[in-house]
């Protein structure tokens, strides 16, 4: 007898979940519609078991055909199964069908958990709607949900993403103030914001909780933490943070070398800079292009033209040249005097398909003013502009300057009233282009100007130092005046030049009524002032009151220096003032003051005019112990003073030692070794040895 038998619905689902299983989906989709064609009506389970079947074996497309069917049939699922499906489609990339599915579960008004939420978000935020990321964020939490450790993390990265500082660290706080923990992924993230904004302590801050929650510091960590202490000045930490990552085998990324290199090139650190660029090349760390732009920084830092070429031919090679690169390389070839190599490369730049920015076009206007290229530098900024990119007031200060230098005033002045707001440089250059050609007209009223901006005073004082620099003593001279007019104070190297100048001219009354106009201003003379009126009194024979000046200047708390006392000890020696000479030389050395070549060299010869000779020979003894290099007129005295002394074994040594120093022996060493020779016992030193002092003198062509 046959038994007649209709499956259930339960039979049917154990069966699909068998074939699902097996990935036997056509044997499942069989079954499926089996179970439809005998009336049986599939149930949730039924159709969860099928999702999951698609889902596990990614059939994501069958996965949601299948969905559509089911409900058009009215078939309510629960919040799992959408889950489920959600959790398929994220997996697979699929975020616009999976955010579809998450309006679906609202609009069917299911009640999401932790993992919808979290899941939901990172779609979101993986689709770069921060906005709908938020409301969903803060839903979560509006139904009494507490995101865990991965919400937070998604949220907080994605605010990091848009650069939101504030938010992130609130965040950040909030989920410190919950009692979890944050991940390593996310501190980076944090870490890496903070570096970008500027926030330097609070990285550092993260840093320290990192620490204190025991939070594993990576490679990418410790990189960001290297830079926050170059950025805040604090190269030993960094360093010794390099020095650490070292030890334990975490140098393995160029990024890592290349922020301890910008740190030490921030440091000024150029050598140390590309001792580390160079290590990474023999730990066999690929160069990229990060790596390549640091290296030619470096070399351009150090002035290196040579290596710098090679590093931007390497660079051209690798196909890694932009626009920082070729900029680089015009401001070496220009900080190095090289126009013309700083034109060819314009040349070969201007060939090249590289698409200009402002930086770059800057550079290249330099180089034209610089070179005097005036109408090229004029096309260009024209092209500049056509291109969208207006001229700033650095642009604009350059051509004035070279306008300037070519004499056409009127077009300094059309370039200086084109500027807004014009800066102390562009003030500067126009009273200096004023002044220099006569044009009187109004320079008051603009050197009034000048004055009251920020750095008004500095700019005003190195147009003083220019004038007399260049010989233009009237107008330094009526910049000084009228900037004291006005009611300000020249700085003490605008005194001092000054002071020097009169003083070289032996205008003492002009050097003093300069010096005496800064006490009138209720100020005191700096050391730079006291040096200069003092040399001025000595160089005009004035030694007693240059010696008043000098006991003043020491009441007042300023210690002399080596230049100072040699200037003293000169001037006494040449009017014959050997006492007070002695008394100076005594009381450098007391002070234990350093001395330079100069000083030793101005008090060996005061011994040698004053007879002391076995003092000279001390003083030269000691130059020598300090490590000071002799010069020809050390080597000269020294020859005078052991001549003087008829020592003419030591005069030959000395004279042998200035042959090997390589220094240009003059007519002057000459003449004092065959003085020597002249001296000296005519038994014990044949004329031979001054007849070859007279033909190696001969030889040079110098002898009369």
């Amino acid at each position: 007898m046959q038994l007649c038998y209709t499956p259930s619905v339960i039979a049917y689902t154990i069966l699909l979940r068998i074939y699902g299983q097996a990935g036997k989906l056509n044997l499942a989709e069989e079954a499926f519609m089996d179970m439809l064609e005998v009336g049986c009506e599939p149930d949730e389970v039924a159709c969860h078991t099928m999702i999951c079947a698609y889902a596990r074996w990614r059939y994501n497309d069958d996965m949601l055909s299948f969905y559509s069917t089911v409900r058009k049939r009215g078939i309510l699922l629960s919040p799992t199964f959408y889950n489920y499906m959600i959790a398929s489609l994220h997996k697979a990339s699929m975020y616009v069908d999976a955010l579809q599915l998450w309006e679906d579960m609202t609009m069917a008004g299911l009640k999401p958990n932790h993992f919808t939420y979290t899941l939901v978000i990172d779609l979101y935020s993986k689709e770069g709607r921060t906005d709908e990321a938020l409301t969903v964020f803060r839903e979560m939490r509006s139904t009494g949900l507490v995101p865990k450790e991965t919400t937070y993390n998604i949220v907080i990265n994605m605010i990091v993403r848009q650069g939101l500082q504030e938010d992130a660290l609130y965040l950040f706080n909030d989920m410190r103030s919950r009692g979890i923990v944050p991940s390593n992924y996310t501190c980076a993230s944090l870490l890496n914001l903070c570096y970008k904004t500027g926030h330097y302590q609070h990285a550092l801050s993260i840093f320290s909780e990192m620490q204190v929650n025991k939070i594993d510091a990576d490679e990418v960590i410790y990189s960001i933490l290297i830079s926050v202490y170059g950025k805040l000045g604090l190269y030993e930490h960094a360093e010794k943070t390099f020095k650490e990552m070292e030890q334990i085998g975490l140098l393995t990324h160029e990024k890592t070398y290349v922020a301890m290199a910008r740190v030490y090139m921030k440091a000024g650190s150029y050598d140390k800079a590309l001792n580390i660029l160079e290590n990474m090349q023999e730990n066999n760390v690929m160069f990229s292009k990060f790596a390549l732009s640091a290296l030619l920084h470096c070399h351009v830092m150090r002035r290196s033209v040579e290596s710098a070429e090679m590093t931007f031919q390497t660079m051209l090679t690798s196909g890694f040249l932009d626009k920082v690169a070729y900029s680089n390389m015009l401001n070496l070839y220009m900080n190095e005097g090289l126009i013309e190599q700083a034109k060819e490369l314009i040349i070969k730049l201007r060939e090249s398909s590289m698409e200009f920015d402002k930086e770059l076009y800057g550079s290249i206007i330099n180089v034209y003013c610089k070179a005097g290229m005036i109408r090229d530098a004029e096309l260009l900024v024209k092209e500049m502009e056509v291109n969208g990119m207006l001229a700033d007031q650095i642009l604009k200060t350059n051509l004035m300057q070279v306008y300037g230098e070519a004499g056409r005033l009127q077009d300094v002045k059309q370039v200086f009233e084109s500027l807004e707001h014009p800066d102390s440089v562009a003030l500067g250059l126009m009273l200096y282009f004023k002044r220099r050609y006569g044009c009187e007209d109004d320079a008051k009223v603009l050197h009034k100007k000048l004055l009251d901006t920020s750095n008004g005073v500095s700019m005003s004082n190195h147009l003083i130092l220019r004038f007399i620099k260049e010989g233009e003593i009237d107008k330094a001279e009526s910049l000084w005046n009228e900037i004291v007019e006005l009611g300000f104070s020249p700085n003490d190297f605008a005194h001092s030049s000054l002071i020097s100048f009169y003083g070289k001219r032996k205008q003492l009354g002009k050097a003093l009524n300069v010096f005496q106009a800064i006490s009138s201003s209720g100020s005191s003379p700096g050391k730079m002032v006291y040096n200069s009126i003092i040399d001025a009194y000595a160089e005009c024979g004035k030694l007693e009151d240059a010696n008043c000046l000098f006991k003043e200047m020491e009441e007042q708390g300023h210690s002399p220096d080596s230049v100072l006392i040699s200037s003293m000890v000169k001037a006494f020696t040449q009017h014959g003032k050997f006492k007070e000479a002695e008394g100076l030389i005594r009381k450098s050395t007391e002070a234990e003051i350093v001395l330079d070549q100069i000083a030793y060299n101005t008090f060996i010869k005061a011994k040698l005019d004053e007879g002391k000779l076995k003092e000279a020979v001390e003083l030269y003894n000691d130059m020598k112990a300090a490590g000071i290099v002799p010069s020809l007129q050390t080597y000269n005295t020294m020859i005078s003073v052991y001549g003087k002394a008829r020592e003419l074994q030591n005069a030959v040594q000395i004279f042998n030692s200035l042959q090997k120093s390589g220094l240009s022996i003059d007519e002057k060493a000459y003449s004092n070794m065959i003085s020597c020779y002249g001296k000296a016992d005519s038994i014990q030193y044949p004329s031979r040895c001054i007849c070859q002092v007279r033909a190696a003198y001969q030889s040079r062509g110098s002898f009369h």
